[in-house]
């Protein structure tokens, strides 16, 4: 004798299995798209990562060279050659 719920049962596993491979499609295109994103970001990454180092040896050199000033020391000599 067959098994009255195991059409039901069939059917339950065919949905569930469908609604893996949907969000397994959709994890893939998300998975996509933030690489995209990364590799744009990269860039600008990098140039930040370049600023920061800059910024970081400029203030080592004005203050090695007894070169740096405060910034309300900065901005009266810029409002001076107005």
């Amino acid at each position: 004798m067959e098994d009255p719920y195991d059409t039901e049962r069939k059917a339950l596993f065919a949905r569930i299995i469908h609604n893996f491979a949907m969000v397994n499609h959709s994890m893939k295109a998300m998975n996509n798209q933030l690489e995209q994103i990364n590799t744009m970001n990269l860039e600008t990454e990098i140039v930040c990562d370049m600023w920061e180092t800059y910024t970081k040896n400029a203030q080592y050199h004005l203050k090695s060279s007894k070169k740096l000033s405060e910034p309300a020391d900065i901005l009266a000599a810029y409002s001076r050659q107005k």
